[in-house]
C-alpha cells in the first residue's frame, strides 16, 4: 500500500482549452510561488510574475506536464522545432511539445511514464521569454501512482434464461492508475478444469474501473470451479493474486453471496447460482431477524431484501427453503446468512435547484447533510458592476473566471446544530441565513460552496474522542486572499478546498474512515445565488425587435417601473427604456446582435442573457414550417430540375417585402457556386419587375457537375436553391409508375404496382421492353399518431445489392402490371427507402429513365416500444427506479392489432459492443460475447393495440441495456438502448415524470381560419398567477398581453387579421405566484400552438391558351391572361417534358411557396428556470431542429449532342382585364413541351399555371446513336418512324451522312402503314478510320408529309496519342532532310520541326504530354499551365500558337477556381475536402509568376490563397505525420516561403527559423537559398548552399512533393540562376535538357519544371548567338532567323511522302528534330503488370461471371476492377485507374439513378465519370487490393472496341497495369451464341 509521509494542501486550478484526465490521480497545475517546505524542488516565488501555473503532485501516467506563461511577456522563437527542447525530466523522457493555447507549453511523454515515479523537470523558460538570467531555467517535480489491482466477482449468470448449463461470471476490476493503453487484458486469466476461458471486456472512459465477462462458464452435474488469476506485471504493478469461484451443480440452487447497500434505499443483495423465479410469491420466503416488515425482489440470479427501517451493523438475513428457480427447483433447505449494514458516509448535497432567490420567505440557503456535525463555507462574491462580465462567459450559475470578476469574502465552519438534532445516517435539512450578507450589495451574485473534512464526520469508527468541534477551524491559508490580488493569477476555473493528498491510498477510496475519503472534499457542491424578485420574459423577433414583460416573481404580477436596458457582447449599450403599467416595453431593432438584459428597480436586479443557446426549447411544440429573416420572404425558382453542362439557365428570384423596408433599387445578388463551393458567377439586378428578377447565366461546357449552389442575397438575408448539373439526355419516353399510395406495404396489404409508358408526343410504348429495379437503404419506420415510439431494432441487415422487381414487356397500350416483392431476411430495417429505377427501352438500345423514392415497410405486423425520457441533459437513466416502457402493435398502415401477442426482452450489453460494433450487417447485439438476457416477458395487447411493461436496474448494476420488443408472428424486432448509471449525491429520484412539467397544454376552439373571423384559446389553470399571452407570426410580434387566470380554465380571444396568413402562434406562458408555489409544482408553464389562417385575397389564377397541338418547324402562340381580370406579373416557360421527367419537375408554385406554414420566428427568453423553489422543464442547451474532361483531345465534346428544347421569356407586366400572346418555334424536335407560367401581383399575391401540349406532325422521326463512337466500329441506326394520320400509308426513309459513316446495307428504306402507329426501320453504319465530327440526317416522305431528325456526335479514339521522332545535329553549312511517317490514324495525325541551338529538348512533345495528360488535378493542371507563361519567349512560334499559349495559361487560372476549398488552399482534386500541401504552393507559383507576367488573376483567387499560405507557414511545426518526411516537411516549408518572397510578402522571420533548423534536408536549402536571394540577401543565399552539390541522386516520388531527382535538378537551376550564377546554373540545365529529349518518361511535374529550367536558360541573352538556316517544305524554301533558342515549325500531315529538309546556314551547331504524333488502331496493345496486378471481370448484376464478347441488347453487368498491390514495394500514392468503355455500352451513373451503396467500391479519392470512360484515383497500401465496380448496359447493336483497363502511378510511370483490350458485340435479343 502507498502512503506518502505528509498531507499536503494545494489549490487546484484546470487549464480551459486542455483537458487532461484527472482520475485516481491528481492533477494539479498550482501555484508557482507555493511554498511547502518540504518538497525536495520548492520554486522560487520570483517566477510568479513568469508562471502562474505549472503542472505538480501526483499525476497519471498518461497526463502531459504542463507550464503556463503569464501574458504580457516578450516573447523568442516559440517555431514548433524551438520548443522541443523546452523540457527535460530527471530520469530521461522522451516526448513531444505542443502549445494547446497561446500561453501554454504540453510536454506529452511519447510512452506512459514509468508507475511510482518521482521525475524532476526542468523547465527553460529562458528559451520562450526574456527573463533574468537566475530564472532561465524553472524546476519543479511531479510523481506518478503506484498502479495497482482490486478484482472481484459481482455476478454469475446464466447466457440464456432457459438454459442453465451455460453461464458467464462477471468481473470487477478496479486500478488505481488509468490503465488506458496498458495490458490490462492481458493480466487477467480464467481457467475451469483446465480449459481457458475467454474474457470480454469492457473499459470505462476514465481508465480505472473496467468490467469483464467470463464467458462459456459450464454448469455440470456435480460442482465446479472457476479459477481466477491476476498478474499486474504487465501494467508495471507488483499486485498479483487469484481467487476460486465455486460453480454449483447444475440443479442444485445455492447462495454464492451478498451484499448490502446503504447509499438511498438500504437492501442486501442475495446472489444465487440460477435466475429466479420472478413470478413466485415472495412473501415470507426471506428476511431480516429483528425486522419486522421487508420488501423482496427478484432480478436474475439476485434476490433484494429491502428493511422496513434503516438498520446499522450487524444483522442476520434468513431464506426460506421454498425459494424457487425459473425452473421450479425450490432451494431444499433453510439457510441463513450474515449481512453487514454500513453506516450512511458522511456528505453534503444541494437538493433546491435555480440561483435566483426571491424574498418570499426570506434570504436562506437550503441544503443536506448526513453523518457530519459542521461544514466549511466559502462565499465568493461576483460584484454587480461585473455581473455582465461574468456572463459573457458563464449562465448564472457558472463559475468561470471567477478571480477577474469576484473576491473571497467568507470562509469559515458553520456547526450543524439546530432545534432537532440530527439522527445518525439520515439527511437532514439545514438553512444557511443570507440576508446580513446579500443587503450588503444587492444585485450581486454570491456563490457559495460547502464542503467537509475528516474531523466533522460523525461516522462511527471506533476511535477515541477527538477534540470537540467548536474549537477545530478550517485550516488558513495565509496567502489565499493575495491569490485574490495578484495581477498574474489566472482563474479560468475556480475550485477551492483541500484534500489529504500525500495520505491517500486507492484500496480506500470509499472508506470514511480513511482520510482516502476526504480527499477533495474541501468542496462538495457550489450553488451560485442572485437575491431578486424581478420575473422577465423577453421575446425577439427575426425582425430585429423586442418584447420585454417584467414582473413580480412573488404575486406574478405585471411590474411597472423597472428599468431595462440592453447590452451588447462587449457590454455596450445598446438602449434602454422602462415598463409601462403592464410590465411591457418593445424596443426597436437594435444596431448589432443584444447579448443581455439588466433590470433593475431600487435594490433589486435582473439579468437575461439573450444568446441563442439561452433561448427556450420549443422543438417539443408544433412549431415546424419556413424560415422568415428579417421579414424578407423569398423563392428562386429556375424552368427546369436538371441542367447539362454548358446550357444556359433561366432563374428568377421572387422577393416579397410585406413590409416595404428595402429602399427603391436595392441590389438584388445572384451567387452561382460549384459543387466544392466556389464562386462561379455572381451577377447583381437593381431593379426588377413587381419583384420579379429575372437572372440568365450558363455554365461552362466542361463544368463539374453536381449540385450547385444558387444564392441570392438581398437586405442583409439569403436564399438559396439547389442547382443539378448533369450530363444527362432527355427521355423520349414518358413513365409513369404507380406504386398505389405514399408507401408500399408487405403482406395482405401490399398493393401490385402499375406501370404506363407512352412516347412524349402521346403514341402509346406499344410492346417495349421495361425493367424496374430498386436498391434500399435503411428507412425510418413512421406511424401517425405513434411518433413517440421506437420502431427499429438496433442493429440491423440489409443487403444493399440492386434487386429487379420487373423484367419484361409492356403490352400495346403501354402498360404493365406486377407485384413489388422484394424478399428481405428477418432482420431487415423496419422500413427501408427504397429508390426506384424504371428504364422504358426503345426497339433502339435508347432507354428513358424514371427515378423515384419511397418508403418500403417489409413486415406484416410491427411492434414499438416508447421509453419515458430521461430526466437530465446526458440522456441516462437512474437505478434503484421502475420505469414503464409502453409497446404497441401495428399493421403497415398503422392500425392497431388488438389481442397480438409480443415478446419482451431485457439485454444488458458490452460497451465495446455499442462503439466497437459495426451498426450494419449480420452481427447482432443478441449474440455478442458479453450480452445477457436478464429477462423476458410475454405481453399481449388490448382492444387498442397497446400494452405495457416494466424495467428497472437496481444498484449495484448499471451500464448499457437493450429493451427489446419482438412480434413473434411477423418477425420484426424494435429496440431501444437504456444507459442507466447510480444517481449520484442526489441519490434516488422521488419525482415523477419532470420532463413534462414546463409544458403548457392548450387550444383553440379551430384549426384553421379565415381573415375576419375570431379566434378564442383555452388556457388551463389553478386560478392562481397570469398568463403572458404573445402572437408570433414567422418573423415579428403581432401582440401582447398579460391576462388574469381564473377559475380551472380562461378564455382569451382575438381576431384574425390578414397579417397572420398563413399562420400564427399563440405563445402562452403561465406564471404562478412564488408564494404560492410548492416543490412539486412548476412556477411557469409555457406552450406554443400554430393558428392557420388563408386569405382568399392572395390567389392568383393564370390562365395559358395555346394549341392543342405544336407542329415542328411551324410557328406558334401562348396566350396568358388572369381568370379574374387582375393584375399580374409573370414569367413564361416552355421545356421539353423529356428534360422534366428526368427529376419529375414540378412547375414552381409561388402560393404554396409564399404561404406554406410559417416557422416560428420569434425565440423566447425566461428566467424562471433559474428560481430557487421552482423546478421548470430541464432544458438541453442546444439548436432545435426546426422548422469537364482535362483529359485527351478526343474527350472534348465538340458536337451538341444534346441540344435543349427550353424557351424562357419574361418577367411581364400584365394589366388589369388584359391578355398577352408570345409566339415561338420548335425545330428537330418530337415530343411534347410543358408550358408554365408564374405570376406575382407584386404585394401579396401568386398563382401558377400549367399545361403540356404535344409536338408533333402526321410523319414523324426519332434516330438513335450512341453517345459517341470509334473509327472502324459497325453500328446499328434504328429510325422509328410515326405514322400518325390514316393517309400515311407509304414512308420512304432516306439517310444523309458524312465522309465518317459508311451505309453497308443501302441509305434508303421503305416502310407500310396499314394503320397508325410507329415502325422501326434499321440501317447498318461503319465508321471510318478516323476520328471528327460524325454527322447524320434521315429524311422521311409520304403521303405528302416530310420529317427530319439530325444527330451529331463525337467520332473519337479510346487510346492515348503515340509519338515518334527524328532527329540529328546539322553542323554549319550541312543540309539534313526527312519524310515524316504517320503514326495513327487519319485525323489524328500531327507533324512538327524542332529546330534549336540547344540539345534536342523536344518542348513540343513534352509541353503537349502536359496538355493531354488525362488526369486533371491541381498538380497536372499547374503543370500542363505553367511552362506555357515563358515557352513563348523562347520557342519562335507564329501569332496564333502565342495566342493559344495565353490561352491555355488563363484557363488554367480559372480551373484553380474549382480546387481552392474555403480557407485559401487547394485541394488536390476539384471539391475535395482536404488541402494539398505542395499542390497549394505548386498552384500558387504558378499563379504569382502569371501575375508577373500581366495576366489578370479571377478575383479573390490570390487574397485568399495568400491568406492560407501564411498561416501554412506560421503554423509549420517540426515532426513528420501524416506520413510525410521531415526532408518533404522541409521542403514544403521552404517552397511556401520562396513562392510567398517571389509574391513580394516574404517571411524573413519564418526564413530565418527554417535556415537553423539541425539537418535541413539538400532540396530545402537550395529552396530556401532562392528564397534569400529573391530579398536581395544573395550573401545568405551562398553561405546557405556552400558545398552543396548541384546533382541528386536518382528517385521518383509517388506523393507528398510528388518530386524526382531531375525535377530537383531543375529547382536547383532556378536556385542558381535567382542568385546570378547563370555558369554553374547553364551547366545543370543542360544536363536536364539533354534528359528531355530522350524517350524517357517523365511525371508531369517533373517535366513541367525541367521546361521551366530551360525557358530560363533560353531566355538569357548570353546563352547562343541566333539561328540561321533555310527550310525547305513539300518543295517550297524559306530562310529563318530567330534570335530566340527554338524555333517550331508546323508541317503538313504526315503521309510518308511529303519532305522536310534543313540546311544551316549559320556559323553554330542546329539541334533538329522531326517529332509526329497520332493514335493508332486499336487492337496491338498487350496486357502488363508492373508493380500492381488488375484483374477485370465482366459481371451479371447477380454476380455470375459474364463473357463481354457478345452481349443481347439491354442487358445490365457490371465492369468489377480489383487492383492487387503485391507488397513488393511500399506504400503507392496517386493511382490512376482509367476505364474506357465501348460505344455501344451505357454507363448506368450511379449518382443520377441513386445507386452508388450498390456498387459497394472501395474508397476512392475521386472519381470522375464520362460519356464513355471513368476514371478513378485512390491510393493503395502494399499487400492490399481496391476493388471498383462500375453498372453497365449493352445498349446499342453494333461492334465496338473494349480499350484496355489501365491503372498507373501517375508520378510513376514504372508502376502500371494493363489488361488487354478486345472487341465486343452487343446483338439483338435472342442472337447470343450459346454458352455465352
Amino acid at each position: 500500500m502507498y502512503r506518502a509521509l505528509r498531507r499536503m494542501r494545494v489549490t487546484r486550478r484546470i487549464l480551459p482549452s486542455y483537458t487532461v484526465p484527472a482520475l485516481l490521480g491528481t492533477f494539479a497545475l498550482c501555484l508557482a510561488a507555493c511554498t511547502d517546505g518540504d518538497k525536495p524542488l520548492r520554486p522560487d516565488a520570483a517566477f510568479t510574475p513568469y508562471i502562474p501555473a505549472f503542472t505538480t503532485g501526483h499525476i497519471p501516467a498518461r497526463s502531459p506536464i504542463l507550464v503556463r506563461i503569464a501574458a504580457d511577456q516578450t516573447w523568442l522563437d516559440t517555431s514548433a522545432t524551438a520548443i522541443q527542447r523546452l523540457f527535460d525530466l530527471d530520469p530521461a523522457v522522451e516526448g513531444t511539445v505542443t502549445r494547446p493555447d497561446a500561453f501554454t507549453f504540453a510536454f506529452q511523454p511519447t510512452a506512459r511514464l514509468k508507475q511510482e515515479q518521482t521525475y524532476k523537470v526542468t523547465f527553460h523558460l529562458g528559451q520562450v521569454i526574456e527573463v533574468p538570467a537566475a530564472l532561465s531555467d524553472f524546476r519543479f517535480e511531479v510523481s506518478t501512482y503506484r498502479q495497482g489491482i482490486d478484482l472481484k466477482v459481482t455476478d454469475l449468470q446464466p447466457v440464456s434464461p432457459s438454459d442453465l448449463r451455460w453461464q458467464r461470471l462477471q468481473l470487477a476490476i478496479y486500478t488505481s492508475d488509468d490503465a488506458t493503453g496498458q495490458d490490462l487484458e492481458g493480466c487477467v486469466t480464467a481457467e475451469q478444469a483446465g480449459r481457458r476461458l475467454q474474457l470480454a471486456w469492457e473499459h470505462e472512459p476514465n481508465g480505472n474501473f473496467h468490467r469483464a465477462i467470463v464467458d462459456s462458464v459450464q454448469r455440470g452435474d456435480q460442482p465446479g470451479e472457476v479459477m481466477l488469476r491476476w498478474n499486474g506485471d504487465a501494467i508495471d504493478s507488483p499486485d498479483k493474486g487469484e481467487l476460486a469461484q465455486p460453480i454449483p451443480a447444475l440443479g442444485d440452487l445455492q447462495l454464492l453471496g451478498t451484499e448490502t447497500f446503504s447509499e438511498g434505499e438500504q437492501y442486501a443483495s442475495l446472489l444465487f447460482s440460477d435466475p429466479l423465479d420472478p413470478a413466485q410469491e415472495l412473501a415470507g420466503l426471506a428476511g431480516i431477524a429483528g425486522v419486522e416488515q421487508v420488501r423482496l425482489a427478484v432480478e436474475g440470479n439476485k434476490l433484494r431484501i429491502y428493511p422496513g427501517e434503516r438498520l446499522s451493523g450487524e444483522r442476520q438475513g434468513f431464506v426460506a427453503a421454498g425459494l424457487r428457480n425459473v425452473m421450479g427447483k425450490p432451494l431444499g433447505k433453510d439457510i441463513t446468512v450474515d449481512l453487514k449494514f454500513e453506516e450512511v458516509k458522511p456528505n453534503v448535497r444541494v437538493s433546491a435547484t435555480g440561483t435566483i432567490l426571491p424574498s418570499t420567505d426570506g434570504l436562506y440557503f437550503p441544503f443536506q447533510a448526513v453523518n457530519l456535525n459542521a461544514v466549511d463555507v466559502r462565499v465568493v462574491r461576483i460584484y454587480a458592476d461585473n455581473v455582465a462580465q461574468f456572463l459573457q462567459v458563464n449562465d448564472l450559475a457558472g463559475e468561470r473566471e471567477l478571480a477577474r470578476v469576484g473576491r473571497l469574502i467568507l470562509k469559515k465552519r458553520v456547526p450543524l446544530t439546530g432545534k432537532d438534532k440530527a439522527k445518525a445516517n439520515e439527511w437532514s435539512t439545514y438553512y444557511l441565513a443570507l440576508d446580513d450578507l446579500i443587503r450588503t450589495e444587492p444585485g450581486a451574485i454570491y456563490r457559495i460552496s460547502l464542503g467537509f473534512r475528516k474531523a466533522y464526520s460523525t461516522y462511527p469508527c471506533g476511535e477515541t474522542a477527538t477534540t470537540p468541534m467548536t474549537t477545530v477551524e478550517p485550516e488558513d491559508d495565509a496567502d489565499e486572499g493575495g491569490q485574490w490580488d495578484n495581477p498574474y493569477q489566472d482563474y479560468w476555473y475556480y475550485d477551492e478546498g483541500y484534500y489529504y493528498e500525500e495520505e491517500y491510498d486507492y484500496r480506500e477510496r470509499d472508506e470514511p474512515c480513511s482520510a482516502s475519503y476526504f480527499r477533495n472534499k474541501g468542496t462538495v457542491v457550489s450553488r451560485n445565488i442572485l437575491a431578486s424578485d424581478i420575473g422577465l420574459i423577453a421575446k425577439g423577433a427575426n425582425d430585429g425587435s423586442f418584447v420585454v414583460a417584467a414582473s413580480d416573481l412573488r404575486t406574478a404580477a405585471p411590474m411597472s417601473g423597472v428599468k431595462v436596458e440592453v447590452l451588447d457582447l462587449q457590454r455596450r449599450s445598446l438602449g434602454s427604456a422602462v415598463t409601462d403599467k403592464q410590465g411591457l416595453i418593445t424596443l426597436p431593432r437594435a444596431a448589432h446582435k443584444p447579448f443581455l438584459l439588466v433590470a433593475a428597480k431600487g435594490d433589486q436586479r435582473g439579468y437575461l442573457k439573450l444568446d441563442e443557446g439561452s433561448a427556450l426549447n420549443v422543438s417539443a411544440f408544433d412549431v415546424q414550417g419556413e424560415s422568415v429573416d428579417k421579414g424578407l420572404k423569398g423563392m428562386l425558382y429556375g424552368e427546369r430540375g436538371v441542367w447539362r453542362p454548358g446550357d444556359s439557365l433561366y432563374l428568377t428570384f421572387l422577393l416579397e417585402d410585406a413590409a416595404h423596408k428595402l429602399p427603391k433599387d436595392h441590389p438584388v445578388v445572384l451567387e452561382l457556386s460549384d459543387p466544392m463551393g466556389r464562386l462561379d458567377q455572381r451577377l447583381v439586378r437593381t431593379s426588377g419587375v413587381d419583384g420579379m428578377y429575372a437572372f440568365r447565366c450558363a455554365t461552362a461546357p466542361d463544368a463539374p457537375t453536381g449540385v450547385w449552389n444558387a444564392l441570392v442575397r438581398v437586405g442583409g438575408t439569403t436564399f438559396h436553391r439547389s442547382i443539378r448539373i448533369e450530363t444527362v439526355k432527355p427521355n423520349r419516353l414518358k413513365i409513369q409508375l404507380d406504386l398505389g399510395g405514399d408507401k408500399l406495404t408487405a403482406g395482405a396489404e401490399a398493393r401490385p404496382v402499375k406501370l404506363h409508358s407512352t412516347w412524349l408526343h402521346g403514341a402509346p410504348a406499344r410492346s417495349l421492353k421495361a425493367r424496374t429495379t430498386v436498391t434500399l437503404t435503411r428507412g425510418t419506420a413512421k406511424f401517425k399518431g405513434y411518433d413517440k415510439y421506437v420502431f427499429n431494432d438496433l442493429r440491423t441487415d440489409l443487403s444493399t445489392d440492386e434487386i429487379t422487381v420487373f423484367d419484361g414487356m409492356l403490352d400495346a397500350e403501354g402498360d404493365a402490371t406486377f407485384p413489388f416483392d422484394l424478399e428481405l431476411n428477418d432482420r431487415a430495417p423496419a422500413a427501408v427507402n427504397a429508390n426506384i429505377v424504371t428504364r422504358v427501352f426503345e426497339a433502339g438500345g435508347e432507354a428513358s429513365t424514371d427515378r423515384t423514392d419511397i418508403t418500403y415497410y417489409p413486415f406484416t405486423a410491427y411492434t414499438g416500444l416508447r421509453t419515458p425520457e430521461a430526466r437530465n441533459g446526458w440522456g441516462t437513466y437512474v437505478t434503484d427506479t421502475t420505469y414503464r416502457i409502453q409497446a404497441v402493435a401495428l399493421t403497415p398502415d398503422g392500425r392497431p392489432l388488438p389481442d397480438h401477442a409480443l415478446k419482451a426482452q431485457v439485454v444488458k450489453v458490452s460497451q465495446n459492443w455499442w462503439w466497437d460494433g459495426d451498426m450494419d450487417g449480420p452481427a447482432s447485439y443478441m449474440n455478442a460475447p458479453s450480452s445477457t438476457i436478464l429477462g423476458e416477458q410475454d405481453l399481449r395487447t388490448d382492444a387498442q393495440g397497446r400494452t405495457s411493461f416494466n424495467f428497472r436496474v437496481n444498484r449495484p448494476n448499471w451500464g448499457r441495456y437493450v429493451v427489446r420488443l419482438s412480434d413473434p408472428a411477423s418477425g420484426h424486432v424494435s429496440a431501444a438502448q437504456l444507459y442507466v448509471d447510480w444517481p449520484g449525491y442526489e441519490g434516488r429520484s422521488r419525482r415523477q415524470d419532470e420532463q413534462g412539467a414546463a409544458m403548457l397544454t392548450f387550444n383553440a376552439d379551430q384549426e384553421r381560419y379565415t381573415v375576419g373571423a375570431n379566434c378564442t384559446l383555452t388556457i388551463p389553470g389553478s386560478g392562481e398567477g397570469r398568463a403572458f399571452i404573445s402572437l408570433e407570426t414567422g418573423s415579428r410580434i403581432l401582440e401582447t398581453t398579460w391576462v388574469e387566470l381564473t377559475g380551472k380554465e380562461t378564455r382569451f380571444s382575438f381576431p384574425i387579421t390578414a397579417d397572420m396568413a398563413p399562420n400564427v402562434y399563440a405563445h402562452v406562458t403561465v406564471v404562478q405566484p412564488h408564494a404560492k408555489a410548492v416543490n412539486d409544482r412548476p412556477i411557469r408553464l409555457y406552450g406554443v400552438i400554430p393558428i392557420l389562417v388563408e386569405d382568399p385575397h392572395t390567389h392568383l389564377e393564370p390562365v395559358i391558351a395555346a394549341p392543342k397541338e405544336i407542329r415542328t418547324d411551324e410557328k406558334f402562340t401562348v396566350a396568358v391572361s388572369e381568370k379574374n381580370g387582375r393584375d399580374m406579373t409573370y414569367t413564361l416557360a416552355i421545356v421539353d417534358e423529356g428534360l422534366l421527367d428526368l427529376t419529375r419537375f414540378k412547375t414552381p408554385d409561388p402560393w404554396a411557396h409564399f404561404y406554406a406554414r410559417e416557422a416560428l420566428g420569434v425565440r423566447t427568453w425566461d428566467l424562471y428556470d433559474q428560481v430557487i423553489g421552482s423546478f421548470g422543464r430541464p432544458l438541453q442547451r442546444v439548436l432545435a431542429l426546426g422548422g469537364s474532361d482535362q483529359a485527351s483531345p478526343d474527350a472534348a465534346a465538340r458536337a451538341n449532342r444534346f441540344k435543349p428544347v427550353v424557351r424562357f421569356v419574361g418577367p411581364f407586366k400584365l394589366k388589369a382585364g388584359a391578355k398577352a400572346e408570345h409566339a415561338f418555334t420548335i425545330s428537330n424536335y418530337v415530343g411534347s413541351v410543358r408550358v408554365m407560367v408564374v405570376a406575382t401581383d407584386g404585394e401579396r399575391a401568386y398563382g401558377n399555371a400549367e399545361k403540356a401540349v404535344p409536338v408533333k406532325k402526321p410523319l414523324m422521326l426519332l434516330a438513335t446513336l450512341p453517345r459517341v463512337l470509334g473509327p472502324g466500329e459497325t453500328v446499328d441506326l434504328p429510325v422509328t418512324v410515326f405514322a400518325m394520320d390514316a393517309k400515311v400509308k407509304n414512308v420512304r426513309l432516306k439517310l444523309e451522312a458524312n465522309e465518317l459513316f459508311t451505309a453497308e446495307e443501302g441509305l434508303e428504306r421503305s416502310l407500310n402503314f396499314a394503320s397508325t402507329g410507329d415502325q422501326v426501320a434499321t440501317f447498318r453504319l461503319r465508321m471510318a478510320e478516323r476520328i471528327g465530327v460524325g454527322k447524320v440526317k434521315v429524311i422521311a416522305e409520304g403521303a405528302g408529309e416530310r420529317a427530319t431528325t439530325s444527330i451529331e456526335l463525337d467520332v473519337r479514339m479510346p487510346n492515348l496519342p503515340q509519338t515518334d521522332q527524328n532527329e540529328a545535329v546539322v553542323e554549319a553549312g550541312q543540309r539534313w532532310e526527312d519524310a515524316p511517317q504517320p503514326v495513327g490514324i487519319a485525323g489524328t495525325n500531327k507533324a512538327y520541326l524542332e529546330v534549336s541551338t540547344i540539345p534536342a529538348v523536344d518542348l513540343g512533345r513534352r509541353l503537349q504530354y502536359l496538355i493531354d495528360y488525362p488526369h486533371g488535378c491541381i498538380e497536372q493542371t499547374t503543370s500542363a499551365a505553367f511552362p506555357q507563361l515563358f515557352l513563348a519567349s523562347v520557342v519562335e512560334v507564329d501569332a496564333r500558337t502565342a495566342q493559344e499559349m495565353r490561352r491555355n495559361v488563363e484557363a488554367g487560372l480559372r480551373r484553380l477556381k474549382q480546387f481552392q476549398r474555403p480557407n485559401g488552399g487547394f485541394s488536390y482534386w476539384p471539391g475535395g475536402s482536404d488541402v494539398s500541401d505542395w499542390g497549394s504552393t505548386y498552384a500558387g507559383h504558378f499563379m504569382v509568376e502569371a501575375e508577373r507576367a500581366g495576366f489578370a488573376l479571377p478575383p479573390g483567387l490570390k487574397d485568399r490563397w495568400t491568406a492560407y499560405m501564411k498561416a501554412a507557414v506560421r503554423d509549420h511545426a517540426a515532426g513528420a505525420g501524416n506520413g510525410w518526411s521531415e526532408e518533404d516537411r522541409q521542403f514544403t516549408q521552404a517552397y511556401r516561403l520562396y513562392v510567398l518572397a517571389l509574391g513580394g510578402t516574404a517571411d524573413l522571420g519564418a526564413m530565418n527559423r527554417l535556415r537553423t533548423t539541425p539537418k535541413l534536408a539538400l532540396q530545402a536549402k537550395w529552396m530556401l537559398a532562392a528564397s534569400y536571394a529573391l530579398g536581395n540577401r544573395k550573401d545568405v543565399a551562398r553561405d546557405i548552399i556552400t558545398g552543396l552539390a548541384t546533382t541528386v541522386a536518382p528517385y521518383t516520388a509517388m506523393a507528398y512533393t510528388y518530386g524526382s531527382d531531375l525535377r530537383d535538378e531543375a529547382i536547383i537551376a532556378e536556385a542558381l540562376t535567382r542568385m546570378d550564377d547563370r555558369t554553374t546554373a547553364a551547366v545543370v540545365i543542360k544536363r536536364i535538357a539533354e534528359r528531355l529529349g530522350t524517350e524517357e518518361w517523365y511525371s508531369t511535374q517533373t517535366t513541367a519544371w525541367g521546361l521551366l529550367a530551360v525557358s530560363r536558360l533560353s531566355m538569357d541573352k548570353g546563352v547562343g548567338k541566333g539561328m540561321r538556316f533555310s527550310v525547305e517544305v513539300n518543295g517550297r524554301t524559306e530562310e529563318r532567323f530567330s534570335e530566340k533558342s527554338v524555333l517550331r515549325i508546323d508541317l503538313p500531315v504526315p503521309d510518308g511522302r511529303r519532305k522536310v529538309a534543313v540546311r544551316n546556314t549559320g556559323q553554330g551547331i542546329l539541334y533538329v528534330r522531326t517529332v509526329r504524333t497520332g493514335v493508332p488502331m486499336p487492337g496491338d496493345e498487350r496486357p502488363a503488370n508492373n508493380g500492381l496486378a488488375v484483374d477485370v471481370r465482366f459481371q451479371r448484376m447477380d454476380g455470375t461471371l459474364l463473357d463481354p464478347q457478345e452481349l443481347e441488347q439491354g442487358t445490365d453487368f457490371q465492369a468489377v476492377v480489383t487492383i492487387q498491390h503485391p507488397g513488393i514495394r511500399g506504400a503507392y500514392q496517386e493511382l490512376a485507374l482509367t476505364q474506357i468503355f465501348p460505344s455501344g455500352w451505357e454507363i448506368r451513373n450511379s449518382r443520377l439513378e441513386g445507386t452508388e451503396n450498390a456498387q459497394q467500391n472501395s474508397w476512392s479519392e475521386y472519381q470522375d465519370i464520362r460519356d464513355d470512360r471513368v476514371m478513378t484515383y485512390f491510393d493503395l497500401a502494399a499487400g492490399q487490393q481496391a476493388t471498383y465496380r462500375v453498372f453497365l448496359n449493352a445498349s446499342y447493336v453494333g461492334r465496338y472496341y473494349l480499350p484496355p483497363t489501365v491503372c498507373e502511378a501517375m508520378y510513376d510511370h514504372t508502376v502500371n497495369a494493363r489488361s488487354p483490350g478486345q472487341w465486343v458485340r452487343v446483338v439483338k435479343p435472342g442472337e447470343v451464341k450459346a454458352g455465352r
